[in-house]
């Protein structure tokens, strides 16, 4: 199955437009009939032989994210397909069919040629309109935008209907995964982890090379101290106000005549006195595993009676399982919990997952998963601050998702405590990119018969540096082509990037103007110089720096027209150099626009070069022409006003010194064909 056109009568703000998913077949439009031919594009020498490409430029507001989003809706979501009046065209195994839940929605006659020679009505065929996708197919769809509309609704991602084949949808944004993880940030990032140590150990046992980047050799994991005092946003202030004083109140709740109030006090004086103390020696680790894993038990304790700390339900609970009055302090109390065979009831899931994660701590396994323990960076008023023990170990995968899944269960009620902290040691933009291919990996592993895929990125270069963009398109189509032979993957991208585009050959790009149509008359993209697809690709009418640069040189140029026009007809030498400088300044503010932001009347005066400013800013300009002119601008100025120094002549000769003779004279001759 391969998506060919779609066709948009009317969705949000596309209206009556069609566009080319693939460069496999030519379209040849005539009014009202499409015609479609079958094509050879380059995708096979570039990508491989089963990864065709197609990528959606254009600028913000045009519609990129509502075409992925009309052509899910049109294959998966059939509640919301009554929104979009319009049809697809597909092929599935070397026919073309048309895709419309309404017969009507269909203005064109639409002709294929299968075979040479013979042409197919199929817009008047039964048996090639259809109203549901069909065949071995699915669509995974990525996008890193935290975007409302796909929070708030689904696209019937976790749906897959049996018609003729079997095809489903897999929605790996960054959106849909946050609202699927229980609306809990942590449980997000926590199945973030799990995807990429998955995809770690998958890529590790992997001979080849086949990601564009190395894979992280560590993962840290670092034991947080839960901080005892964010039990208080647990306690109903409103409740007990009217019976505490205000210093009652402040310390409020370890000051309660129960059992939790006890018990909490115990905790707060063991954190504030000894815990603090003990964190940077070896069994440092112990208490803190230990301490967290007893808030933990508590937090979860106190849910099961919503809270209701003045119940004496809960007090009876915890002073069965505790026992705080057998032992001299806290310390000794949650050692000796720990250390016992067999535990209270409640508490032996906790004691289960310290030994579990004990025994990773100490390396008793024969693995070569290489893990970090850590503990925090805190406490800087210690001796020791800033410094952090680590224990290096070596894990067996199984072993890790063991401590793993245990920590999972106990936290799962709990949205607010996480001690367990995870991390490959890399930047965000690493990170992103390890991400990125991890998620995928999981999408594409979990539907092992699917032999047709379409993958979706929506702003596939977001958050990538330049030199990652160059990459990032090799790298999913390498990793695709090495990791998943034998599938026909179709790849569909929406870039704000030239980099990116410059992967692309013409052919296989949609551009889409400002009323979501798309533009024919467009000049080739594949291998294309990065500055020609910035004015010709991305609709750059305003050229390639920054809105603030070129206002600023615009303003400047126009103060200095201006002052030659102001003083025109003046004899020569009338006006000396500061005044003229001076009021050169004030006017490049006033063409910046500057002087509405209140800025003081004598600001200008308050500048004691005003000249050298200028300057400073004339040689600031990076890109040699519109320095030269600049300059010259200036120093024309100057001599008509009969104060000029020659700074143009000394701007030639420091270029022609520096560029030498015939890249000087170049630049020379391009000039004057600029002017002219």
């Amino acid at each position: 199955m391969r998506l060919v056109y779609i066709w948009i009568e009317s969705y949000n703000w596309i209206y009556r437009s069609g566009y080319m998913l693939t460069s496999a077949f030519r379209l040849e439009s005539n009014g009202n009939e499409l015609r479609f031919y079958k094509s050879s594009g380059l995708d096979p020498m570039l990508y491989g032989r089963d990864i065709s490409v197609t990528a959606i430029v254009g600028n913000n507001g045009v519609g990129k994210s509502t075409l992925l989003d009309a052509i899910r809706i049109m294959l998966f979501d059939r509640g919301a397909r009554k929104k979009i009046k319009g049809f697809l065209v597909f092929e599935d195994r070397g026919r073309l069919y048309i895709m419309s839940p309404r017969a009507y929605d269909i203005p064109f006659r639409i002709i294929c040629r299968e075979k040479e020679g013979e042409d197919i009505l199929i817009s008047h065929a039964k048996e090639r309109l259809v109203r549901e996708p069909f065949g071995n197919f699915g669509l995974v769809y990525y996008s890193d935008f935290l975007d409302l509309k796909y929070y708030d609704k689904s696209f019937d991602d976790q749906c897959n209907f049996q018609r003729k084949g079997h095809y489903f949808q897999e929605n790996i944004s960054t959106s849909w995964l946050l609202k699927e993880s229980r609306n809990s940030v942590r449980d997000f990032f926590h199945q973030d982890i799990e995807k990429q140590i998955q995809f770690y150990e998958a890529m590790r046992n992997l001979e080849m090379d086949a990601l564009p980047f190395p894979l992280p050799e560590k993962l840290y994991i670092t034991i947080a101290n839960i901080d005892i005092n964010e039990f208080e946003v647990f306690f109903s202030f409103d409740m007990l106000k009217t019976d505490l004083s205000a210093e009652e109140e402040e310390n409020f709740p370890y000051n309660m005549d129960t059992y939790v109030g006890r018990l909490l006090q115990e905790m707060k004086n063991y954190s504030d006195k000894h815990l603090k103390e003990r964190i940077y020696k070896r069994y440092g680790f112990d208490d803190i595993l230990q301490y967290s894993l007893f808030t933990v038990y508590l937090y979860n304790t106190l849910s099961k009676y919503s809270y209701r700390y003045h119940s004496p339900e809960i007090d009876e609970d915890l002073e069965r399982t505790v026992g705080l009055e057998k032992y001299n302090d806290f310390g000794e109390c949650i050692r000796t919990l720990f250390s016992l065979k067999e535990s209270n009831y409640d508490l032996m899931p906790y004691v289960d997952f310290y030994e579990k994660f004990k025994m990773l701590g100490e390396g008793h396994s024969a693995g070569d998963f290489h893990v970090i323990l850590q503990t925090e960076r805190e406490y800087p008023d210690l001796k020791r601050a800033g410094q952090r023990p680590e224990w290096n170990i070596k894990a067996s995968k199984e072993q890790f998702f063991a401590v793993f899944k245990s920590y999972e269960m106990l936290t799962s009620n709990i949205d607010n405590i996480d001690f367990l902290h995870f991390s490959w040691g890399m930047s965000s933009g690493e990170n992103a990119f390890f991400n990125l291919f991890a998620r995928l990996d999981r999408a594409l592993r979990s539907t092992p018969e699917t032999e047709n895929m379409i993958l979706m990125f929506d702003e596939l270069d977001s958050s990538f540096h330049p030199e990652w963009q160059q990459r990032i398109l090799s790298g999913v189509t390498g990793f695709l082509r090495k990791c998943y032979r034998g599938r026909k993957i179709q790849v569909i991208i929406t870039t704000h990037s030239p980099v990116v585009l410059s992967d692309v050959p013409r052919e296989n790009v949609i551009f889409m103007d400002r009323r979501g149509r798309e533009e024919q008359e467009h000049e080739q993209t594949f291998a294309a110089n990065i500055s020609s697809l910035y004015y010709d690709s991305f609709f750059m009418q305003c050229g390639s720096i920054g809105e603030t640069a070129r206002v600023c040189i615009l303003s400047l140029l126009n103060a200095i027209a201006d002052m030659k026009e102001e003083y025109r007809g003046e004899i020569p030498g009338q006006r000396n150099r500061e005044t003229l400088e001076q009021a050169l300044f004030g006017r490049f503010l006033k063409r910046q626009g500057f002087e509405d932001n209140n800025i003081p009347a004598d600001a200008v005066a308050q500048v004691r070069d005003a000249g050298a400013m200028i300057r400073k800013l004339a040689d600031s300009i990076g890109e040699p022409i519109w320095r030269h002119k600049v300059n010259e601008r200036l120093d024309d100025l100057m001599r008509s006003c009969g104060v000029g120094e020659n700074v143009i002549e000394t701007e030639v000769k420091k270029m022609r010194s520096q560029m030498g003779d015939e890249r000087f004279y170049e630049l020379l001759m391009y000039m004057q064909e600029v002017e002219s």
